[in-house]
């Protein structure tokens, strides 16, 4: 393949792959006279708009030992097996590679080196176990202001209301007296409008039962820091349902929650099918709150549209899932692939404990994170794969 320099290395062949056949070979010639006209002319565009060039490798994987794991992972997710012809295959030059490999690569042209490791400088280094920032959600005027809360609640008060016999340090943990205070005009808001949903869901006035609900739920949700988070969730699903999205029931835990009903965030009441809140917000085990929401697809980029508007730009992003496979099915599908026999990788698979989300790593350690003899150690899993 041709190095990036511009130097070919022989397309006949791709390093650790089979032979290429002729008419493989013709067209990676093809493509290598194309790449040097590419370069050439990225170079003379540089030089012309005064850009600086910058190198990179296309990396698809960390180490290069890590091709051939690659490889079998790209034939799973195409539906292929290893030895079909027509399937997607890499160079196994796909990897992160270190300096002196990108200098071999870009011999003639160290300082576009120079300017990939300029620009990587510049990147910002922030934490990604920082605690969550929200943005403020805007309270009406017509409620009160952060002025009033100012005049009204000192230290003294919001200690008294915000430290608990079980979490006598919570006045701290929830970041001193302003942030605290700004939770506090939060909770009264969010109780505002819950009591009002609440008569609209329940009756006016309240049950008393279910008044009891809400203010625990009310309480857990303040004391946790995290009313301004149900303000924000609301708005959206209030504006959403306004510009004609469909919005889904409510799913998973956030179901459990009497407040998130009384809003209006989910259509499910949990006091009728006895739903736990509990396991949506645990005061024992303190994390952000998680409402998953549907929204149909045609309304979904209105509703990122309204978020990003009202919000900022910088207080909204999409995420991304990254997906583990299971020990025992990986088992199966790389089998299938490589074309082992069913019968082999069953009882391979089948050495594998059936701890739920047990790994490879676990299953082949003799102790566990701790030190501790690991109750999941399989020897005879470890013996299979050194044979």
């Amino acid at each position: 393949m041709l190095h990036p320099s511009g130097k070919g290395e022989g397309a006949e062949t791709i390093p650790g792959k089979e032979p290429l056949p002729p008419e493989c070979i013709a067209e990676f010639r093809e493509l290598e006279r194309r790449q040097r006209h590419v370069i050439d002319g990225m170079q003379a565009l540089g030089k012309k708009l005064g850009i600086r060039v910058v190198a990179t490798n296309d990396v698809h994987f960390l180490n290069a030992d890590d091709d051939d794991s690659h490889d079998v992972l790209l034939a799973l997710s195409t539906g292929k097996k290893m030895s079909d012809a027509d399937r997607m295959i890499y160079t196994g030059q796909e990897y992160f590679k270190t300096e002196d490999e990108m200098k071999a690569l870009f011999p003639e042209h160290l300082e576009w080196l120079a300017a990939t490791k300029e620009l990587a400088e510049r990147v910002e280094e922030y934490n990604l176990n920082s605690p969550p920032i929200m943005p403020k959600f805007p309270i009406p005027a017509s409620f009160g202001t952060e002025e009033q809360y100012e005049r009204e609640y000192d230290e003294a008060k919001l200690k008294a209301e915000f430290n608990t016999e079980e979490q006598p340090a919570n006045y701290d943990r929830l970041g001193g007296l302003e942030k605290v205070r700004r939770i506090k005009f939060e909770a009264d808001y969010l109780q505002s409008l819950v009591y009002a949903g609440g008569r609209r869901r329940w009756g006016d006035p309240i049950p008393k039962d279910i008044l009891e609900r809400l203010d625990f739920e009310l309480n857990v949700i303040k004391t946790m820091g995290f009313p301004g988070y149900f303000l924000i969730v609301n708005d959206y699903i209030a504006a959403a349902r306004r510009m004609g999205v469909w919005v889904g029931p409510g799913r998973g835990s956030a179901a459990g929650a009497a407040v998130a009903y009384a809003l209006g965030i989910t259509n499910v009441d949990p006091l009728k099918f006895d739903l736990l809140f509990e396991r949506f917000l645990n005061p024992d085990r303190i994390s952000m709150p998680d409402i998953d929401v549907d929204f149909d697809d045609s309304g979904r980029g209105k509703v990122l549209e309204f978020v990003t508007q009202k919000y900022g730009q910088d207080h909204v992003a999409h995420i991304v899932t990254f997906g583990q496979m299971a020990a025992k099915s990986v088992i199966k599908d790389v089998g299938r692939v490589m074309e082992y026999p069913l019968a082999d990788t069953n009882k391979l698979a089948a050495l594998v404990p059936e701890t739920p989300k047990i790994t490879f790593k676990t299953a082949t350690s003799v102790k566990d994170k701790n030190g501790h003899p690991n109750s999941d150690y399989s020897q005879r899993l470890v013996d299979a794969f050194n044979s």
